[in-house]
């Protein structure tokens, strides 16, 4: 219980660090697109990992992938990633027709330094769609966030959610999408994998224990910040081959194909990108309802499975399941791409940028 205390109240002096810009090496403002476009756009990154990102960052991925489209629909985009004021200061020397922001909780600060231009922020909370396991800091971001001109919700559930506290015309859905390029196959006697930050939110430490007896193993890819699994590691190297810590998207990219199928017992996602990886490696799904996001449970790979999943149930599905992983995989690449999925928001953003300009 004492260390709990001391956990949080060290992660509570890291974030307030991190949010005064201090101690930060990451200080990116630039024009990060070729040619000049009729509107200009400003995304806002969260100013706590490069752009582009080489380690874990699934946010500094999105904005990666999701560059160029905006540049084909007509935007000329900036992004200012950082937590120094300096950067913001310099920035706000420029006009931009709309911003985008990704770090929701500096939604009013973007309005004090840009009052009149439009702002729409991504929601990427884990917990967004369930409001009972809210907790006090994002209730507070959430009031942030209604500074906004638009709020983008990765699912049609955290838009029910919000919609209770915030005014339901400023919400708007946009799910994920993902331009992942996998190795494309899949090994059916082969382990099950769960890629992810290794966290409390997640339980892969109940997934572990859970298969550490049965036949079909589990192994967990993704930063390791959950002190159960951390403890663990000191005192038992084995454990290391379940808990291979994170890897870049180079290593996913080459060694999904080589797992049985995807699993991922969290009990909260907004809308995650490892369901889209996944299947577009060609690998079948297990996930909790609250994990689903966006994510259709009508397809004959999606399982949707309890918060603690017996191991003996998941086999028998692996036994039966005979689908080929490039119909998987060509579903997903149909239906998961940025081009599909993002429409709703670019639409959003081009109807901002007249508007702004317009009155101006």
């Amino acid at each position: 219980m004492f260390d709990q205390i001391l956990n949080r109240i060290k992660n509570k002096i890291i974030r307030t660090i991190r949010n005064s810009g201090f101690c930060l090496s990451v200080r990116q403002f630039n024009k990060i697109t070729n040619s000049s476009k009729e509107f200009n756009l400003l995304i806002v990154a969260p100013g706590t990992m490069e752009v582009p990102s080489l380690g874990w960052g699934a946010v500094e991925h999105i904005i990666t992938e999701t560059i160029g489209i905006f540049e084909e629909f007509g935007f000329e985009v900036w992004m200012l990633n950082s937590k120094h004021r300096k950067e913001w200061k310099r920035a706000s020397t420029l006009n931009f027709d709309v911003i985008l922001n990704h770090s929701d909780q500096d939604s009013l600060k973007i309005k004090e330094f840009w009052p009149s231009t439009p702002l729409v922020t991504v929601s990427h909370y884990g917990f967004g769609a369930f409001d009972t396991l809210w907790n006090k800091t994002f209730k507070n971001i959430l009031k942030k966030m209604d500074a906004s001109d638009k709020i983008i919700c990765l699912s049609e559930e955290v838009k029910k959610t919000f919609a209770k506290h915030i005014r339901e015309s400023k919400l708007l859905v946009s799910p994920n999408g993902s331009s992942f390029n996998p190795v494309l196959g899949r090994d059916s006697k082969a382990p099950l994998v769960c890629v992810g930050k290794i966290e409390t939110r997640k339980h892969q430490y109940e997934l572990f224990k859970a298969f550490q007896s049965s036949k079909r193993k589990v192994v967990f890819i993704g930063p390791i910040v959950d002190e159960r699994v951390l403890k663990r590691i000191k005192i038992d190297e084995e454990f290391r081959e379940f808990f291979i810590g994170a890897k870049n998207r180079e290593y996913l990219s080459k060694n999904l194909h080589k797992f049985s199928g995807l699993i991922l017992p969290s009990s909260g996602e907004a809308d995650a990108l490892v369901l889209y990886e996944a299947q577009l490696t060609g690998l079948p799904i297990f996930v909790t309802k609250n994990g689903l996001g966006s994510q259709s449970i009508k397809l004959d790979w999606i399982n949707v499975i309890e918060q603690n999943p017996k191991p003996d149930q998941i086999e028998a599905i692996l036994n039966c399941y005979e689908i080929s992983p490039a119909v998987v995989s060509s579903y997903a690449r149909d239906n998961y791409s940025w081009s599909v999925r993002i429409k709703p928001l670019l639409q959003e953003l081009l109807l901002q940028a007249k508007s702004n300009r317009a009155r101006n």
